[in-house]
């Protein structure tokens, strides 16, 4: 027999699906392509002061950085390190960024499976 609520059911699932598929699309659209070297903060810093570094976007405690050269490096900054006057001296453009999180986009497919 058919169960006349089995179609809600579904458009609901097809919903979500499509909702989950379109934000891990969005999410990871950043991580295709040439991944960036990891660099020691110390190692970081030292870039800066000796005028390697042309742009950077914090990210949290997370520093992406374009090198003046070419390439792209990241880093962690510890709390307290007065990295922004550091980077603001040498000339560095500065960008500023939320924090991408994975427990947002798992929320949101969280909430979308709710729709019934």
């Amino acid at each position: 027999m058919n169960n006349p609520n089995a179609a809600p059911h579904f458009r609901n699932f097809a919903i979500a699906a499509a909702v989950m598929a379109l934000l891990s699309m969005f999410y990871f659209q950043n991580t295709v392509g040439p991944q960036a070297d990891q660099l020691p903060y110390s190692a970081f810093i030292t870039a800066v002061e000796q005028g390697e570094i042309r742009s950077a976007t914090i990210q949290g405690q997370e520093v992406i950085a374009e090198r003046s050269a070419g390439g792209t490096v990241t880093t962690y900054v510890p709390q307290g390190a007065g990295l922004i006057a550091q980077l603001q001296q040498k000339g560095v453009v500065i960008k500023a960024e939320p924090r991408r999180s994975r427990a947002c986009l798992v929320a949101c497919c969280c909430r979308c499976c709710r729709l019934h």
